[in-house]
């Protein structure tokens, strides 16, 4: 954490409200009882990545750390004295929440934002204890491990809220929340309406520290920049009620990727960087007011050479029916590894730096390329479905567009089968 510093020019705190979401961190102790719903996660899904030991001899995810210490950086330097909460939720979108969390956090990230208690818990299972924000459900069987764990919770059912602080009272302490106010996405969050009266509830509870609030752009990411402004007015005048009745919120957020590079006006107290920390920009036509590096490449290896006539079929279904005389190449990656099943016939992979085209449907393990009449291939040549190979470069962002998906689901669909190869050094702010 830096310093404390002063107001910013709108009155609010800025990076040192984050501060207290920190805490005395008392998970260390709890996650040595087998009991623990921490304890529990570790112990049934452990890191969820495959063993690095396994190496590149199949199909593998190359993460830059280097590139998304980058990425923090300046992002960072953009904000100011603002907070920087690195969303590493979904397994960090494919790519490792652990590691990724370390490096965001050793790069200038103050806290760290999930969708789930038991992300949450396999954080703190990992030992990272800088401050984690639960922002989706939170279901109140897991109140006491999230208390205990010095987990900060959204807030914005009656039953989580009552649930949390029990656990903190039998506990000694007080939980940690931030009201989740609904302007317009209408899928978590107290209604704007209703969130003075919601926070009144709160206050009643006693052992709550309602430490911030924030809200979800609802069109941010389709630059909606008309649609986020009525929104982000709404939020600021939701606030001001709150003030009124006499709530004092001292961590304000709202914007997520889109908004922090569309909408300087939304940054508020802190922004929360998912998809930007990872390198990526969320739509085409946003604004680039920063430089973003990605940080994922993914490659495999030719696994089975094959010389076939003309009219040959290829795969499930035999969607795919050779023109000429050509060769197959198969690859072992399927969409049990991550690779897009509506991949199947489409788009193109790098091989000793020539695309080559998709053959046949995407099966669960296997999926084959028509190498025409390209000479010298080899089996266990490296082949990239993302990422640069000699002059030529697929990018996330291609195989997204002939997917017909978003780059965030190509990333967050990644399996746990393809070994992670961490590369870079998350360095210092």
């Amino acid at each position: 954490m830096r310093g404390q510093p002063g107001p910013l020019p709108d009155g609010s705190c800025g990076r040192a409200g984050i501060a207290s979401m920190t805490g005395s961190a008392r998970h260390g102790d709890d996650l040595n009882n087998p009991t623990s719903c921490a304890d529990s996660y570790a112990s049934r899904y452990g890191t969820g990545l495959a063993p690095a030991a396994v190496g590149q001899g199949r199909t593998w995810i190359e993460v830059d750390l280097g590139a998304l210490a980058a990425n923090v950086r300046v992002i960072r330097q953009a904000i100011g004295e603002r907070s920087l909460m690195a969303v590493v939720k979904a397994n960090a979108y494919g790519l490792g929440m652990a590691p990724v969390a370390r490096a965001a956090l050793a790069a200038g990230a103050d806290a760290l934002g999930v969708a789930t208690s038991e992300e949450a818990l396999a954080l703190r299972a990992a030992g990272i204890a800088a401050p984690v924000l639960v922002m989706g459900h939170s279901h109140p069987d897991h109140a006491q491990a999230l208390v205990a764990a010095d987990v900060t919770v959204a807030l914005y059912t009656a039953e989580t809220a009552r649930a949390l602080a029990a656990a903190a009272a039998r506990l000694g302490t007080r939980a940690k929340g931030h009201l989740k106010i609904d302007t317009g996405l209408c899928r978590v969050g107290v209604a704007a309406a209703e969130a003075t009266e919601f926070a009144a509830m709160l206050a009643g509870l006693g052992a709550l520290d309602v430490e911030g609030a924030f809200t979800h752009f609802s069109c941010a990411d389709d630059g909606d920049r008309e649609r986020t402004a009525h929104e982000h007015q709404l939020f600021l005048a939701t606030l001001d009620d709150l003030a009124a009745a006499g709530h004092t919120i001292r961590v304000r957020h709202a914007a997520a990727t889109a908004a922090f590079l569309d909408s300087p006006r939304t940054w508020l107290d802190m922004v929360r960087i998912g998809i930007g920390i990872h390198g990526y920009y969320p739509y085409a036509g946003c604004s680039r007011p920063v430089p973003l590096t990605p940080m994922m490449s993914m490659k495999t290896r030719i696994s089975r050479l094959r010389r076939v006539p003309a009219g040959t079929g290829v795969g499930y279904g035999l969607s795919y029916t050779t023109e000429r005389a050509t060769t197959i190449a198969t690859l072992p990656v399927g969409y049990a590894d991550g690779l897009d099943k509506r991949l199947g016939n489409k788009g193109h992979v790098l091989v000793r730096g020539r695309r080559l085209p998709r053959a046949g449907s995407i099966a669960m393990d296997l999926s084959m390329i028509d190498a025409g009449d390209a000479g010298g291939l080899e089996l266990g040549d490296e082949v990239v479905i993302v990422g640069r190979q000699g002059d030529e470069c697929i990018t996330l962002e291609e195989v997204a567009a002939t997917a017909g998906t978003s780059i965030e689901h190509i990333l967050a669909q990644l399996s746990g089968r393809p070994s992670r190869v961490y590369t870079g050094a998350a360095g210092g702010p």
